[in-house]
């Protein structure tokens, strides 16, 4: 709202909402020939709430889980996503993001995570088949240190994972829709 960053619109909507509360006051009072109390504590008071329902918490979360559960879902591993890679991925350490196949239109890049990555040091794969040796020539060539790997949905991030698991210098964080995993094994040591 408005109010609580603007005094001179506070001040024109307080004078509104007198205004109102005096017309609905004097209709009530001719309808009901009763007497109603006119004063502008009541004016007041209702200013005062409509400021305090700016600090109110809201829970957009919840509302989102209402309105459509797959998006708070994937806004849910978005910041969980974020949070990984934020924690991990130091600055000028290299980042490849495989595509992410949880969400529609895969080859988009997730609005959440652009906030937290640096885009001089990130490269995203946006085709739809890799195999390992490219993979690995990739990371080799770039000295990329980490991968945004999403092997949930079957195919080829499932292939691909399954052969990099196997290698026993690769450690890593599983989130709810994927891995970080650190492959810088692959440039550090002569690995064939």
């Amino acid at each position: 709202m408005t109010i609580s960053f603007s005094p001179f619109l506070a001040l024109l909507i307080a004078f509104g909402w007198f205004y109102i509360y005096r017309h609905i006051s004097q209709l009530v009072r001719r309808f009901a020939a009763k007497k109603i109390y006119s004063s502008k504590w009541p004016a007041i008071a209702l200013l005062l709430l409509l400021f305090a329902i700016n600090y109110v918490p809201f829970r957009y979360m919840d509302h989102y889980k209402k309105m459509d559960p797959r998006l708070a879902a994937i806004t849910l591993a978005s910041y969980e996503m974020s949070d990984i890679v934020r924690k991990n991925v130091r600055k000028n350490e290299k980042l490849l993001i495989l595509p992410m196949v949880y969400r529609t239109g895969s080859t988009m890049g997730d609005p959440i995570l652009e906030q937290y990555i640096n885009h001089d040091d990130t490269f995203y794969f946006k085709g739809s088949n890799w195999n390992y040796e490219n993979f690995k020539k990739t990371v080799q060539q770039n000295k990329i240190k980490w991968l945004l790997i999403f092997p949930f949905q079957g195919g080829w991030q499932v292939d691909l994972f399954n052969r990099i698991s196997q290698d026993k210098d690769i450690t890593g964080y599983m989130f709810s829709v994927g891995y970080i995993l650190k492959v810088d094994a692959y440039w550090t040591d002569s690995r064939d």
